[in-house]
């Protein structure tokens, strides 16, 4: 301001006009129209940031727009329902913009923040148990529907980042999708001994998800910072025989149900031919596999292999006696695996269409 002329400062309105110019917008009404309609909601940006973010670039362009139009908030509204990462979200907020077209955007982002909760709250009650990850007490939901078992990121960094304990990084090759069919963000992978009911199962496999930004799902997670998958479900299963006789109750609903299932194992994944085959550092590779001869109810399941890989879940079918698997290799080293060892376990799969009936889905031998 000491560069301009006194007389220019003199007056208050030629000295805002000043400012503006040095700080202000210097987008043209164009440019802001192009960056409004280029926005979509980031990644790990919250449905509120992402409203927050179109309301300021549209207040922007009606500041710098010398004639004022009609409809900039179902504009506003219609943009958000558009652009948020959802593919479910985005489809039911355009069906509820066509039945309701007089709705607010205020009230379309506020049905939008409610659907996850209401989403999340039809899959049904899940019971909460009490368990011990490597002697650390946490509460946990029961859920048969997860093939997976997580903690929360800051439950591990309370608890296992002081033990230094490791994550290994599997963003790659894994994602965690919820049952509302939303991506669910995670840090990272450990395995973890397991005790409940007073059995002990070892080295589980673990997901690391992130805090969830909103107060009203931290507080939940808080509460339960723990969900336990059919990855520990299904050995618990094959450790207790009598699940009657356990004195918590969603224990024993669930190992029952959990029993019920299990008869969709149609055999065990088996690498096929005469050769070694590698599985380099770091990668995904498809391997050819046997071993699909229908339920085996009287055999056990097999130790879980030795080396750092993921049997990615895949759906494939029979051909000629054989299926395709995928396999990650998540060590900093190369793994071999023989002829003939079991890699991974098949089950039969219902609803999905296919002419030989023999579709099935691979997951890891544990």
């Amino acid at each position: 301001m000491k560069l301009y002329p006194k007389s220019d400062l003199t007056n208050s309105d030629k000295i805002f006009d000043l400012l503006q110019e040095s700080f202000g917008e210097k987008r043209s009404v164009p440019q802001l129209l192009k960056a409004f309609y280029d926005r979509r909601q980031r990644e790990g940006e919250t449905l509120r940031a992402f409203s927050h973010a179109l309301r300021e670039l549209q207040a922007k362009i009606e500041k710098k727009s010398v004639t004022k139009s009609s409809g900039q908030d179902a504009a506003l509204r219609d943009h958000f329902a558009e652009n948020v990462r959802d593919p479910l979200l985005r489809k039911e907020l355009k069906k509820f913009i066509r039945t309701h077209p007089e709705i607010s955007f205020l009230d379309t982002r506020e049905e939008a923040i409610r659907w996850p909760e209401e989403d999340e709250r039809s899959c049904g009650p899940r019971p909460r148990v009490a368990s011990s990850h490597e002697n650390i007490h946490v509460h946990c939901l029961l859920d048969s529907g997860s093939q997976v078992s997580t903690i929360t990121e800051s439950f591990f960094t309370n608890h296992f980042r002081p033990r230094r304990s490791k994550l290994l990084d599997i963003n790659q090759w894994v994602t965690l999708t919820a049952a509302n069919g939303l991506e669910i963000p995670y840090i990272g992978y450990l395995e973890l001994d397991f005790e409940a009911q007073g059995v002990t199962i070892p080295n589980r496999g673990v997901l690391v998800v992130r805090d969830p930004p909103d107060p009203q799902s931290r507080a939940r997670k808080e509460a339960v910072p723990g969900l336990i998958g059919m990855n520990i479900i299904q050995r618990k299963n094959q450790e207790i025989k009598e699940p009657k006789l356990l004195e918590d109750s969603a224990w024993t609903n669930t190992l029952q149900a959990a029993g019920k299932a299990m008869t969709s194992v149609r055999g065990f994944a088996k690498i096929a031919g005469k050769s070694d085959v590698r599985i380099p550092a770091g990668m995904v590779t498809t391997v050819d596999a046997t071993g699909y001869r229908g339920s085996q109810p009287g055999e056990d399941h097999p130790r879980r292999p030795r080396g750092s890989r993921v049997i990615m879940s895949t759906l494939s079918s029979v051909s000629r006696g054989r299926v395709k698997v995928q396999v990650a290799n998540i060590a900093q080293e190369d793994v071999w695996l023989r002829p003939r060892e079991r890699i991974g376990i098949m089950h039969a799969v219902a609803g999905v269409q296919d002419d030989n009936q023999a579709v099935i889905f691979f997951s890891l031998c544990q």
